[in-house]
Order: C-alpha cells, then sequence, then structure tokens
C-alpha cells in the first residue's frame, strides 16, 4: 500500500486510531482526525484534526465507531473508501498474518497460538483486539516474522482486502446483535475472515459449529477442521488426547482448558501442526500456559468453596460453555447490561449441578422470566453485588461460579472492572 503523498482521515481517536495514525506518518502520509468526542483534539501531535470529512484519500474507522454512522455512509457514496485499521496494517505487512476470529474465545486462542510459535523457534508478536493494536508493528515486520492476530467483527466489518496466511475462526453465536442487526449479518461478517484466501492459505475453522460449516461452502482455501466431539480430518480429541490428523499430539491432563475452551487448544494445535512444530515443543507450551485473567480463573479457594471469575462471559453462549465444564455443585451469579437477550437457552441448557441461580443488574428481569418460563426456581434477585456474593458464600454449594452472561456497561466500564470488583467482594466477605 502506497500511502507517501495521501491524505487519511482517522474517524475514532481510540487506541487503534492513534496506532493507525502513527503508522500513516511513519508512510509519509498526511493524517486528519475526527472523533465524536471534541476534547480528544487536545492530544493531537502531528494530526490535523478536522470537521471537514470530504477532503481525504480515505477513511480509517476505529473498530468502535458504527460504520452506518449518517457521515460514513456519505463519505462510502461519494466514493472515498473506508477501511479498518487491521487492513491498514495488513497494507504494509510483509510478515506472515494469522488472524484468530470468533465470538468467544479470541483472546485465549490468540495468546496460545503465539506461546506455542515462540517455543516453536519462531519470531511471533500477538496483535490486534488483544491490546497492542496491529498498526503499532505492522510495517515492521521482516518477511520470516509472524503477526498472530486477534480480529474482532468490527474489525472484519471495513475490511475489504485483509487475507491472512492461516485464518482461525473458533465459533459464531448470537452476540453483538445492536450493532450487526442480524444474527445472519453477524456471521457473515466473521466469514470474511476467509473471504480473499486462494488455494495457497489456510483456513482453520470449527466442525462442530453448524453455522459456520453451513458458510465454509464458499471458501477457496485449504480447510482445516477442528471438532472437540468427534474425530474430523483435522484436530479432534479422544480419550484424552489431541490428535491431528490421526496422529497424537498432547495429553489433556496438564491442559489448562477444560469443556469447549479447548476449542482453543485445538485451533492453536492446527496452526501449531501447520507450521512443522514437533510435539514436544506444542505440549510443553501448553502446559506451561496461563490462562487470560477473568476466563474461567480460579482465583481463591476458602472455606470449602472454590471462586471462579468468568467475567469475560459477556454472552449467553459464553456461560452456557462455563457451566457444562463444571464438575461440582455450584451457585451461579448472572446479570449485567441490558442488551435485549433471551435467556431461555440459557436455563434449558444448564447442568443439574448448578443448584442456585443468584441474579444483578439492568437485565434481572428478563433473566427472571425466562427462569419462570423453563421452572426453574432456585434464583433469587439482588440489588447490590455485596449482598449476593454473602448469600453465594453461605450456600453449601462447592463452586462459586460468577459468569454473568452479559456485558458490563450497566455498572462498570469493561468486563475486566466488574471481574475485579467481584475479586474483592469475594475477599472482604471471607
Amino acid at each position: 500500500m502506497i500511502l507517501s503523498g495521501k491524505t487519511a482521515l482517522i474517524y475514532g481517536y481510540g487506541a487503534s486510531g492513534k496506532s493507525a495514525a502513527k503508522l500513516l506518518k511513519r508512510q509519509g502520509a498526511t493524517v486528519k482526525v475526527f472523533d465524536d468526542d471534541p476534547a480528544k483534539r487536545d492530544f493531537l501531535t502531528f494530526e490535523e484534526w478536522s470537521a471537514d470529512l470530504s477532503d481525504v484519500d480515505f477513511v480509517v474507522m476505529s473498530p468502535g465507531v458504527d460504520g452506518f454512522k449518517t457521515d460514513l455512509l456519505e463519505l462510502r457514496l461519494g466514493g472515498i473508501p473506508v477501511i479498518s485499521e487491521i487492513e491498514l496494517g495488513y497494507g504494509c505487512c510483509f510478515g506472515e498474518i494469522i488472524a484468530i476470529t470468533g465470538t468467544n474465545g479470541k483472546t485465549s486462542a490468540t495468546m496460545l497460538t503465539n506461546e506455542i510459535l515462540l517455543a516453536g523457534g519462531f519470531s511471533s508478536y500477538a496483535l490486534g483486539n488483544i491490546g497492542t493494536p496491529f498498526c503499532d508493528m505492522a510495517d515492521k515486520f521482516k518477511s520470516d516474522e509472524i503477526a498472530v492476530l486477534e480480529i474482532s467483527s468490527f474489525q472484519l466489518e471495513t475490511s475489504t482486502k485483509f487475507t491472512p496466511d492461516i485464518g482461525v475462526l473458533l465459533n459464531i453465536e448470537p452476540d453483538h446483535l445492536d450493532r450487526h442487526k442480524s444474527f445472519e449479518d453477524y456471521a457473515k461478517t466473521k466469514i470474511k475472515l476467509f473471504k480473499n484466501q486462494s488455494e495457497n492459505d489456510f483456513a482453520i475453522f470449527n466442525d462442530a459449529d453448524e453455522t459456520i460449516s453451513e458458510l465454509m461452502r464458499g471458501v477457496n482455501s485449504q480447510k482445516i477442521p477442528f471438532n472437540i466431539y468427534r474425530r474430523c480430518d483435522g484436530a479432534y480429541i479422544e480419550n484424552g488426547i489431541a490428535y491431528f490428523k490421526g496422529e497424537e499430539v498432547l495429553s489433556l491432563e496438564d491442559s489448562p482448558f477444560a469443556g469447549r475452551e479447548n476449542e482453543n487448544l485445538l485451533a492453536a494445535v492446527a496452526v501449531a501442526k501447520l507450521k512443522g512444530i514437533p510435539n514436544e515443543k506444542i505440549a510443553g507450551a501448553v502446559k506451561n500456559f496461563i490462562k487470560p485473567p477473568h476466563r474461567m480463573e480460579l482465583f481463591c479457594t476458602a472455606k470449602g468453596k472454590k471462586f471462579i471469575d468468568d467475567s469475560k462471559a459477556t454472552n449467553i453462549s459464553a456461560t452456557i460453555s462455563a457451566v457444562e465444564s463444571i464438575k461440582e455443585p455450584a451457585v451461579l451469579i448472572l446479570g449485567g447490561c441490558d442488551k435485549g437477550e433471551d435467556f431461555l437457552t440459557l436455563f434449558k441448557s444448564l447442568p443439574k449441578l448448578i443448584k442456585r441461580v443468584l441474579v444483578i443488574g439492568e437485565n434481572a428481569k428478563s433473566i427472571l422470566h425466562a427462569a419462570k418460563l423453563c421452572e426453574y426456581r432456585n434464583i433469587e434477585s439482588f440489588d447490590n453485588m455485596n449482598s449476593l456474593i454473602k448469600s453465594a458464600i453461605e450456600g453449601d454449594e462447592s463452586i462459586v461460579l460468577f459468569s454473568p452472561a452479559s456485558k458490563s456497561f450497566d455498572r462498570y466500564k469493561n468486563y475486566a472492572e466488574r471481574g475485579d470488583h467481584f475479586k474483592k467482594l469475594v475477599e472482604a466477605n471471607l
């Protein structure tokens, strides 16, 4: 991508916007910035604040910005390209790209894949939605280096040329429907990960996900399935062993993953085998891997109970995955931001080991209504988190599982702040 002499508009001056601006500057482009928060103009360095959005060659849209905003639609109608920060980075990157997306598990899968690659002797970096924007390093990669990218649906939304050498699609479950309008639209956005791939590229996908399997019919690259439930012509689990194309790779005894979390493991195994990494290196990296916080994190054992922080469970499918991995009687804590989700699916899927459900948040009434329709009676609603925690501790269940099945924006700025608050209240009440 030739950027020297071009004028680019950064729409949304957050972390990814700032990263894109720096890359553009390094490449000799003129950079203009617009953000809905005018106070951000006070932090500009080499960029020019611009309310005139038309005098540009292209727009780099931050993932938090809705692509259907009126002014962005007008720019598109005027023939001005609107791309994502990921697409900008792709156009400047000479390294290999492994891109990982899915509704749940993206961060863990990205981190694990990167750790296995490093153990295998590769020079690789975990970037993207995981924390460090791709554009921070995109134009610095050498041809023998690897960018392992966590990609969100928001980033794929405005990507038209982005083409990973290896793409990984973990799962597709209803999420972000306030942004994508329908599940079908959301699923089509996710499958864009493979859209531009050729027969020389690889598409690693969840063979057990019916939505994905249907959408894979239009993919032209080499398809590598994984399946946590049955054998497939790729990565799978059998008798506690992870296999790849019939070859025993590693035992799950030392794995930090359980239940549907093994989708992350199998996806990483598939990448590793495509890169020719020896099985002992894969097994060692998996054994030493530490999952990121707030994802089925056993952070405390006290008074005969295990306390698990799964605050990252911001949708119903993530919580279903969590409860399916529970092996002892548990009390489940639900609730958060009200996005109109239907909790019937959750209550129909609750295993018998979930003895009680405690609810808090904007969507408490919706959760209680779903429980009533499913005739689930061991449920109680609370007005404050401290009282809820006390009730959870007083029960005779072996596990206290905080897996909200909801986004956090009703009371917290993000899931991490919510998880940290949960931990502090638990510690304060023990």
